[in-house]
């Protein structure tokens, strides 16, 4: 339960929270059977949630799906996934190992391009290239190690994307797809969705009706932030709210369609406050400082003129946990930005959020690795090294020649001898470089083999980092191992919360 109350307008807290879970309940039904999915476990005051771009994910990302759906199966929860298409557009490809032998290199498949400054909800049909994303899928995966692991998931995409009118409907399509046919799956909505909900206005509205002290808060909460991680940045994680006496940053993005996204910035004009631009430019209702109800109805008056509001990272997460979900699964990532979002809750709405968990993991793709330590190509470099300095090191039986043991003997008066600065010392120093590079040519045959071997050793390096990259999608994965894999996750944190 969610104690206190709006110090503006007097709106309880608790009673936000309960139509904000039954607006997005119901929404992410209606999103969900869009899709054909007959969502279960949907009728609950309680939603156990989690998020991610529309994105093809790698696994490490797409197990808080999973852990999301189990946990609330099992607890009677609703589980949501929030599709957050409000952010940019800017991994529309996907990348897969082209293995050759020993070599391996990467090549990629692209889905949209030319997009990255759209948000992921503006990329339409006109902009999206299903069917060449799936030819160049099915050439990049031909004759390789994802090649059988794909072809099911390529057979998928060519389905979804005969009937995909839009990035965001391919992606979520063919994820839910396979999430179903691993036996777990969740409700789904899209923020472009819930930011045109009434819970969220009235949320945005809190925060617009007050936008300096709501910047002081958010700032405050980052400065205490990188204080606390000894970040130096200013700019890291995230950069302050703007702000200054006639204008105020605010944590939301704004624009029309098909545009850039832009911050929200608003401005003081005589006892009102208004959007500043590029809203000011296209009429402007304002409203009292304070006033969450005028600010809701200025957020209403922007929607009907064709102007998105949506939330950014910090603000999404503080409406989500405090009014939304009764627990919150992020990825490493997200579990940072909420210790600065905690803090800001507490100060500004006098909140104590609801708790977070944090859950990544890594699975990689089904290819043998060459499992070279870097620590032997570090020591194979140095061996090489003292082969070029002190190659009577390594000369083995060659060190019982008679010419090769005048040389080592020559060596060893000069580096017996204490020679003064100058023409002495530099003819020292020539004399033994000389001799070295004599010495190396009768063990020439050595070297190139240590030389060969160092070449090798670092290819395997090579071919271990494409390889044994965690972040190929999970499309490029074998669906048993996926699910296997998930399963065992699971019940290591199971046991893990139940040894502590």
């Amino acid at each position: 339960m969610l104690g206190g109350q709006c110090p503006n307008c007097g709106a309880s807290w608790e009673e936000l929270r309960q139509s904000v879970t039954r607006e997005l309940r119901d929404g992410a039904v209606r999103f969900t059977r869009s899709f054909g999915f007959e969502p279960t476990s949907s009728d609950t005051a309680h939603i156990l949630m989690t998020g991610h771009q529309p994105e093809f994910f790698h696994p490490g990302v797409w197990i808080k799906n999973f852990v999301v759906s189990a946990l609330a199966r099992e607890l009677g929860f609703a589980p949501l996934n929030v599709i957050v298409d409000n952010d940019s557009a800017k991994h529309t490809s996907v990348r897969v190992p082209a293995l050759g032998g020993d070599k391996a290199t990467t090549r990629s498949a692209t889905l949209a391009t030319g997009v990255s400054d759209l948000a992921y909800e503006e990329v339409g049909a006109e902009k999206l290239r299903a069917k060449e994303f799936v030819e160049e899928l099915r050439e990049t995966t031909r004759d390789g190690t994802t090649e059988a692991a794909a072809a099911s998931t390529i057979r998928l995409l060519s389905e979804e994307a005969k009937r995909a009118t839009d990035l965001v409907g391919l992606v979520v399509g063919v994820r839910c797809n396979l999430e179903r046919e691993m036996g777990f799956g969740s409700l789904e909505l899209p923020v472009s969705a819930l930011s045109e909900t009434d819970g969220f206005r009235k949320f945005a509205a809190h925060v617009l009706s007050t936008p300096w002290d709501f910047a002081e808060c958010y700032n405050s909460a980052l400065k205490r932030y990188r204080q606390e991680n000894h970040v130096r940045g200013k700019r890291r994680p995230l950069p302050d709210l703007a702000r200054s006496r006639d204008n105020a940053e605010t944590p939301f993005w704004t624009w029309q369609r098909n545009s850039q996204r832009e911050r929200l910035f608003v401005k003081r004009d005589g006892d009102r406050i208004r959007f500043a631009d590029p809203i000011s430019r296209d009429g402007n209702t304002g409203w009292d400082e304070g006033n969450c109800d005028e600010a809701r109805a200025a957020l209403a008056s922007l929607a009907q003129r064709g102007w998105k509001v949506r939330p950014r990272a910090l603000s999404m997460t503080a409406f989500l946990r405090s009014f939304g979900s009764t627990g919150f699964i992020h990825g490493i990532g997200g579990g940072k930005y909420d210790e600065i979002t905690d803090s800001f809750l507490s100060e500004f709405f006098g909140l104590e959020p609801l708790p977070y968990w944090v859950v990544s993991a890594t699975l990689l793709l089904p290819i043998p690795l060459k499992h070279v330590a870097p620590r032997a190509v570090t020591e194979q470099r140095r061996l090489l090294r003292d082969f070029r300095y002190n190659p009577q090191r390594h000369a083995g039986k060659k060190r019982e020649d008679e010419k090769f043991r005048a040389l080592v003997e020559k060596k060893s008066e000069w580096i017996r001898t204490d020679p003064a600065p100058g023409e002495e010392g530099r003819r020292r120093f020539e004399d033994i470089r000389r001799l070295n590079k004599e010495m190396l040519q009768v063990i020439q045959t050595d070297l190139r083999r240590e030389r060969e071997r160092l070449q090798k050793m670092e290819e395997d390096v090579r071919f271990d980092a494409i390889a044994g990259n965690r972040e190929y999608s999970f499309i490029l994965h074998p669906l048993n191992e996926v699910k296997e894999f998930f399963t065992e996750a699971l019940s290591r944190m199971r046991g893990s919360s139940t040894d502590r």
